[in-house]
């Protein structure tokens, strides 16, 4: 049997020089009776109540540094529910909770992020 040889010349893109993002993680804080109904609620549930996602009801519980990357919120989110660092101490990346990637804020959702433009109060 005589096979054919063939050579594949690959063009090859140079690797990109990435850039280095902070991020920042918000998750509802319990203290009050109107962030309790945050807690692990839906964007729509939480207009449905009337109440608003900003910085009056959560806490910053982590900071840290990602690849820019298309896909960097769901990055973040793989990494806080099955690679959880052992410096963070709070409840896996879930429903109601903030990211912040270099100063914009985006909202955990039920089945996606959405951006929250008013999230800090000051």
């Amino acid at each position: 049997m005589k096979y054919n040889s063939y050579i594949c010349i690959t063009k090859v893109k140079p690797i990109k020089n990435f850039k280095i993002m902070k991020y920042s993680i918000y998750q509802v804080a319990e203290e009050s009776k109107e962030s309790f109904y945050l807690l692990f609620a839906s964007l729509e549930m939480v207009n449905n109540m009337g109440l608003h996602v900003n910085e009056d009801h959560y806490n910053k519980v982590y900071e840290g540094e990602i690849k820019e990357s298309d896909t960097m919120l769901d990055d973040i989110y793989c990494k806080f529910n099955l690679h959880r660092p052992n410096d963070f101490k709070c409840h896996s990346l879930s429903v109601s909770d903030v990211v912040e990637i270099e100063g914009k804020f985006y909202f955990c959702d039920s089945y996606d992020w959405v951006q929250i433009l008013n999230f800090k109060t000051n």
